[in-house]
């Protein structure tokens, strides 16, 4: 699940952005103790999740991603694979602390205190205990 998460929250963009999605997960794994999929599953947390669930199961999705022909998703859904592997390691330490992101395209909002910019995401960079 955390794959598909960073494939589809930010698979258009830099690796970077990417691996700053997975780390927001495990920050709310951490913050929440939670597992991976309790966090993505958890209601309006991520936007691609009830859309795609209607339509059928996480795997069956992963499987048609990691087979398609288009070298651009081959290229972002390996990476997201990479990414998500590396956050799930028992001793990963997140290099950005946060635990919320959103579009720039929805704004930013009020409450973030440290916005951080990257690519097409915007990210709260400050700590919350």
């Amino acid at each position: 699940m955390l794959t598909l998460t960073i494939y589809y929250e930010a698979g258009n963009q830099p690796t970077a952005c990417k691996a700053l999605v997975a780390d927001t997960v495990i920050n709310r794994m951490a913050q929440r103790k939670l597992t991976a999929e309790q966090v993505i599953r958890q209601k309006n947390q991520f936007e691609w999740i009830p859309v795609l669930l209607k339509q059928e199961k996480p795997y069956k999705r992963y499987v048609k991603l990691i087979r398609d022909k288009n070298p651009m998703t081959k290229k972002a859904i390996g990476e997201s694979e990479r990414l998500a592997k590396r956050a799930l390691k028992k001793n990963y330490v997140p290099l950005y602390s946060g635990t919320y992101f959103q579009s720039k395209s929805e704004g930013v909002p009020k409450w973030y205190a440290n916005p951080m910019y990257c690519g097409d995401l915007v990210f709260d960079n400050s700590s919350r205990e």
